[in-house]
């Protein structure tokens, strides 16, 4: 006997091309995060983080995100700076990095 297999109405394939839709999203963040973090995880100094920051701008700029810039900031408590780093398409080298006292 063989399984007969029912036409699927105009209504299902629209419910499934909005299922598979939002899994290629899904897909395309997952990917997009993949990259952010293998950039991440071969930082070895902290110079290194103008590498993800500009990786992150890209990333979130090739999912559609409208930024105008990304920016990263850390306290170092002992004498009281900050480190600022940021992603800025109008930079040269397309990052920035600031020690502000």
């Amino acid at each position: 006997m063989s399984k007969q297999i029912k036409p699927a109405t105009q209504q299902e394939v629209e419910e499934l091309k909005i299922l598979l839709d939002q899994k290629n999203r899904e897909l395309e963040i997952e990917a997009a995060l993949e990259r952010v973090r293998s950039t991440s995880m071969a930082m070895h100094e902290t110079i290194d983080l103008n590498k993800v920051l500009e990786n992150i701008f890209s990333e979130l700029g090739t999912l559609g995100t409208d930024l105008l810039r990304c920016v990263i900031w850390t306290f170092n408590e002992s004498d009281q700076s900050v480190l600022w780093w940021g992603a800025n398409p109008e930079a040269e080298s397309g990052t920035e990095t600031y020690e502000i006292q």
